[in-house]
């Protein structure tokens, strides 16, 4: 994403961070009901996706070999 103005990069960290309570809350509420483990897992999926659309992490190429070096 393209580094816009100040205010446009505020709003949409607002909307996401905003968001993503709401999903976590959703989780939380879903039934059969989801363990702990389940829904850490969905939040840090989220989360990265969130800092890949805000441009603060960058996208990923897939998953690396434990101990893999560029």
């Amino acid at each position: 994403m393209d580094a816009g103005p100040p205010f446009d990069d505020t709003l949409l960290r607002k909307l996401l961070e905003r968001e993503l309570h709401r999903f976590q809350d959703y989780l939380e509420t879903e039934n059969p009901g989801l363990s702990p483990s389940e829904i850490d897992r969905y939040m840090r999926a989220v989360r990265l996706f969130c800092e890949q659309l805000t441009g603060s992490r960058p996208r990923t190429h897939g998953r690396k070999a434990k101990g893999a070096h560029d």
